[in-house]
């Protein structure tokens, strides 16, 4: 990760160019065996810094009176821009999500590249690609702006999940998917057994002979926040303390349920029914993440704080 992060020197990041010639170089070296390959971009995270070029004449228009955003003194978005997020002379939210378009724009184009020398260099019928991401950007709702982590709301939860393989008819389907379904479908496809505790479900057998989806409840954890996503909507699950969701206590829990419209957005509705006895085990049976109980390596430590994922020894945040 070789470029320092605007507003943060001591995070660090990889342009989608240099991941992408990184790949297609790997990719060159492999020879005919088959592969696995994994490629992160990080473009889309902010702060959102496109080139010139690529955000040149684009622009998402800004609502009638929509509000200037302040700088907030934490890496928070509510009520304002996130620390970290902030370019300045801008502060209006179509400015940066005209951005935030170009980032996603710059690494398509680049995405692109990588799959067509990946088909040129391996001419074969058996290609798997499948694209997701892992999280979405919080673009004023519930007063958040530019932010995640902070909710399982579909703002964040809802991302795309693309497949293309053999045998699959071109189509969009509205069932509910999740990453736990990734290595499941992954492995069929290939020809694999799947485990048999593996938690999600292999999809090319539902996607080969188009059928519904089996029912089953599908989660977004974020320790004090639980949303529980199934066919007809979500309901969300607020613990008071971590502690509470530690343990699955759902007797101080906030219970909201939002049931899909035709449009696909998630609406609230007047009574939310209890919790039931699946999502009430997963609950239970789920802990929050803990401590490490010995040091970890200094290596690893340095790698998880480059990456975003601890904070740099000199941050006040």
């Amino acid at each position: 990760l070789p470029k320092r992060e605007r507003n943060r020197p001591l995070f660090f990041e990889r342009d989608a160019p240099q991941t992408t010639r990184s790949a297609i170089s790997w990719l060159e070296r492999t020879g005919d065996q088959p592969v696995f390959l994994l490629v992160h971009y990080q473009d889309p995270h902010g702060p959102y810094t496109p080139p010139e070029r690529v955000v040149r004449g684009l622009s998402v228009p800004g609502d009638e009176g929509e509000p200037r955003l302040p700088v907030n003194e934490t890496q928070s978005g509510f009520q304002g821009l996130p620390a970290y997020q902030a370019i300045p002379g801008r502060d209006r939210p179509s400015e940066y999500e005209t951005l935030y378009v170009g980032e996603i724009l710059y690494m398509d184009r680049w995405m692109g590249m990588l799959l067509r020398a990946f088909e040129k260099h391996r001419e074969s019928a058996d290609h798997v690609v499948l694209f997701t991401s892992d999280h979405g950007e919080s673009m004023g709702e519930e007063g958040h702006w530019f932010a995640h982590g902070h909710t399982s709301m579909p703002d964040l939860a809802r991302i795309p999940f693309i497949l293309r393989a053999p045998g699959l008819t071109p189509g969009r389907r509205a069932d509910p998917v999740s990453h736990v379904d990734v290595l499941p479908t992954l492995l069929e496809l290939a020809g694999i057994p799947v485990p048999d505790d593996a938690v999600g479900i292999p999809l090319g057998p539902y996607l080969r002979e188009p059928q519904p989806l089996p029912e089953r409840e599908l989660y977004c954890d974020l320790g004090l926040e639980t949303g529980v996503y199934d066919a007809t909507g979500i309901t969300r699950i607020q613990f008071p303390t971590l502690n509470a969701a530690d343990v699955g206590d759902l007797s101080g829990a906030s219970v909201t349920r939002y049931d899909w419209t035709p449009g696909s957005d998630a609406v609230e509705v007047e009574s939310a029914s209890p919790v039931g006895n699946s999502t009430a085990e997963y609950l239970s049976n789920v802990k929050a993440p803990r401590g490490v109980e010995s040091e970890p390596e200094p290596d690893h430590v340095a790698r998880l704080r480059a990456l975003g994922y601890i904070e740099p020894e000199d941050s006040e945040d």
